[in-house]
């Protein structure tokens, strides 16, 4: 049954509303995630505590994730944050704030997690303490493969929001914990436009920081998944010309209808000043390079360094000069290619989602996080189920659906909220 209040209040019943200033914050930024952790059950009755490792990129919005975790009750074992998309601010407030955190260079963020792993079960010798882990971008799917014995046994379950985290679990042969995932919940597609509005954003910074005029400007975009449409119209809208590719025929067709210019993938390459891969796998190779403009800016939307061939890049061409965040390397065959960010994904560098887009985000894992205490389902792959979603969007809706600013993302939103369901 669903409440009729307009909004949800703070909870008072496990701790919350004794927050101090500091704390109560959070719970004002976050207000459904921080009723759904507050309902969430904090332990089994054969196992007293639970703790949460958390592998997360260290924005402001997940600084009081964490906060409201330990306010309702959970222990934060260790937060770990993937360098290519934390904010030392971020990182300086949770160490301040009592937090174990850390963020490690991007490549020993496995031996990092793998260190966390191992000491956790130092540490809970003799002590029955349950463990869930949080992470984004299936950085723990690779651990299971290659060092099971890792993971502790008293695990219930990780839980994962990236879909490159999902494909990369669904590569495990035998999961010895279930694995909850929001990557193809209806609720995670919500944040594509606001991503693709920071990535269209941070690319014009770019294209202007190696001074190619906005006017005549060239964009191609590989890749027509919601992430991409979304870069497909934000850039269009600052002004730039643009054409998309995707490697499904039915895609492209349907982008085609949509009134998207889509292209083939060969002209794409070959005419474009700039070219974003958002495909979540590898959409550019190093024989490509030879074909594309001297110049041409390479910038990716996806996790970690997938998108583009940046190993090829830095071994075989000479790096030059750099400006903002773009990396000038001259190639063997005389083009000089232009590398955003490493090859690491773009919108990282500015805020992408306003607090009530994180809210309905962090809303999803508080509720994986309960389901996983509860040992709701068996050592596998699971998405959030319908149910779960519509609850979460009805309680989206009641706290933000008054709000003029959010309509576009309150009618997404509703659309969910309208399919059945209601509170457990």
């Amino acid at each position: 049954m669903v409440r009729s209040s307009k909004v949800f209040p703070i909870p008072q019943s496990t701790g919350i509303g004794s927050l101090n200033s500091t704390l109560r914050s959070p719970a004002r930024l976050l207000p459904v995630t921080a009723r759904f952790l507050a309902r969430a059950p904090k332990s089994q009755r054969s196992r007293p505590e639970v703790s949460v490792l958390v592998i997360q990129h260290l924005l402001a919005d997940t600084a009081h994730f964490v906060t409201l975790l330990r306010a309702a009750g959970f222990e934060v074992y260790r937060v770990i944050g993937v360098e290519y998309s934390s904010k030392p601010t971020v990182l300086q407030r949770l160490v301040k704030g009592g937090f174990d955190a850390v963020v490690p260079r991007f490549p020993d963020l496995p031996a990092t997690i793998r260190k966390a792993l191992r000491e956790f079960r130092g540490s809970s010798s003799g002590v029955a303490r349950q463990l869930v882990i949080h992470e984004v971008g299936g950085y723990c799917a690779d651990i299971v493969r290659l060092a099971p014995g890792l993971i502790p046994e008293t695990c219930v379950g990780v839980v994962e929001e990236t879909k490159q985290g999902l494909w990369r679990y669904h590569k495990v042969r035998a999961l010895g914990y279930p694995v909850l995932h929001i990557a193809d919940s209806r609720l995670k597609n919500v944040e594509a436009s606001y991503i693709g509005q920071a990535v269209a954003r941070s690319l014009l910074e770019d294209i202007e920081s190696v001074r190619v005029r906005r006017e005549g400007c060239t964009v191609g975009v590989l890749g027509s998944g919601v992430i991409g449409r979304s870069i497909h119209m934000s850039l269009s809208r600052l002004g730039l010309s643009v054409a998309s590719w995707d490697k499904s025929p039915t895609a492209r067709m349907a982008m085609t209808e949509r009134g998207f210019a889509v292209v083939k993938r060969a002209p794409l390459l070959k005419s474009s000043d700039a070219v974003i891969g958002a495909t979540g796998a590898r959409s550019i190779s190093w024989p490509d390079l030879r074909d594309m403009k001297d110049g041409v800016i390479l910038a990716s939307a996806s996790s970690r360094t997938i998108e583009l061939p940046v190993g090829d890049i830095r071994k075989y061409g000479a790096r030059g000069v750099r400006q903002g965040y773009v990396e000038a390397y001259s190639m063997p065959w005389g083009k000089t290619v232009n590398l955003v960010h490493g090859g690491f994904p773009v919108n990282f560098r500015r805020r992408s989602l306003p607090f009530p887009v994180a809210d309905l985000m962090f809303a999803q894992i508080a509720v994986c996080i309960g389901k996983l205490v509860k040992s709701e389902y068996a050592p596998s792959v699971h998405g959030l189920s319908k149910k779960d979603e519509v609850m979460i969007a009805r309680a989206w809706v009641e706290q933000y659906g008054h709000q003029k600013h959010l309509a576009r993302t309150t009618a997404e939103v509703r659309k969910v909220a309208a399919n059945g369901g209601g509170w457990t």
